[in-house]
């Protein structure tokens, strides 16, 4: 019964990160795209704005350049280039 239960347990952890990670692909296409506000994603992905800023704060260290610019999450521009 033990093995059931963990093997159950797993699987809802698994589909909540295939979730979470399927919003925030979602989140990075519409910045990409056109920008966004955090309210904007949050609707978008059916989740609050608390939930957008954490995966911002993901998408941050995972090493994207997302800034917020003019009351909208952007990718910064490489001034480099």
């Amino acid at each position: 019964m033990l093995q059931t239960h963990t093997g159950i347990a797993d699987a809802i952890r698994r589909r909540r990160q295939g979730a979470r990670f399927a919003r925030i692909l979602r989140a990075l296409r519409k910045i990409q795209l056109v920008g966004a506000t955090a309210n904007e994603l949050a609707t978008m992905n059916s989740c609050t704005v608390r939930t957008v800023h954490r995966d911002i704060a993901v998408m941050k260290v995972a090493g994207e350049p997302v800034v917020y610019v003019g009351g909208k999450y952007v990718f910064k521009e490489d001034k480099s280039a």
